[in-house]
């Protein structure tokens, strides 16, 4: 693996609803996936453009944390920021 960078991952329940999260995804040279974080770093949303608008909100509310995801660690602001950087990037579908 040669980076990662956060992106958004489609999970598909067993009831057949989606949730969409962040997660750290890692790359080879190629730009190719090369696997991601099994859990969740972000809370997760029905849709891509409430977990979009989450994001903006705890930017905007004047907090430096926030504790969220699957293992409902603390993050800061400037790692919200970077999640928010690579939002609109390609979503991939979260196979375990």
């Amino acid at each position: 693996m040669d980076y990662w960078k956060p992106q958004i991952l489609k999970h598909t329940l067993k009831n057949g609803k989606t949730e969409y999260a962040i997660h750290e995804v890692y790359f080879n040279s190629n730009d190719e996936v090369e696997t991601w974080t099994q859990d969740a770093i972000s809370d997760r949303f029905k849709t891509k453009k409430l977990l979009k608008a989450s994001l903006i909100e705890f930017i905007n509310s004047g907090k430096e944390s926030i504790v969220c995801g699957d293992k409902k660690y603390s993050y800061s602001l400037n790692n919200v920021k970077f999640w928010l950087e690579y939002v609109e990037d390609k979503t991939i579908d979260y196979k375990s």
